[in-house]
């Protein structure tokens, strides 16, 4: 891999939830209840090596993601890969995104690390949408589990 196409650093998020890791790990991983705060639908297998399928509505345009959990910890830990067209489905984005859940107190901190984005155009933009994406969606989560309000469209 030349030095141009080297992986770029991993995205990072942060957020405080008064839930459970529990509760947070069953929304990270039961389709139910990614549905009730992430995408429109989902089908998840969560065990190491089970398929997950998502499906996105923005924009009134539909997008599918498609990947496999390679790491579970009950209550502390969620791996998987996925895959995502770029540029109208030229070129795929294959990340990996992996969840720490740690107790604090009453609530949990949830950490996310996001990785696999290469040092080109296409990849960078997406860098900077799934900033956008993760940060309204972990806003969200914080709002179902706390409030009960989904702020989805």
């Amino acid at each position: 891999m030349s030095q141009k196409q080297a992986l770029k650093p991993v995205l990072v998020h942060h957020i405080s939830i008064q839930a459970s890791p529990e509760t947070v790990y069953q929304y990270l991983t039961q389709a139910d209840l990614l549905e009730r705060w992430f995408p429109k639908k989902a089908r998840t297998e969560p065990t190491v090596g089970g398929e997950l399928h998502y499906e996105f509505l923005h924009s009134g345009a539909q997008h599918n993601i498609e990947g496999r959990y390679l790491e579970l910890v009950p209550h502390q830990k969620v791996v998987y890969s996925w895959q995502q067209p770029l540029e109208k489905g030229r070129q795929w984005a294959n990340l990996t995104v992996t969840f720490r859940l740690e107790a604090q107190g009453s609530g949990t901190d949830l950490y996310l690390e996001e990785s696999g984005f290469r040092d080109d155009a296409a990849h960078l933009e997406f860098q900077g949408e799934r900033t956008q994406g993760w940060s309204f969606f972990f806003t969200n989560l914080k709002s179902v589990l706390e409030e009960g309000a989904d702020h989805r469209d």
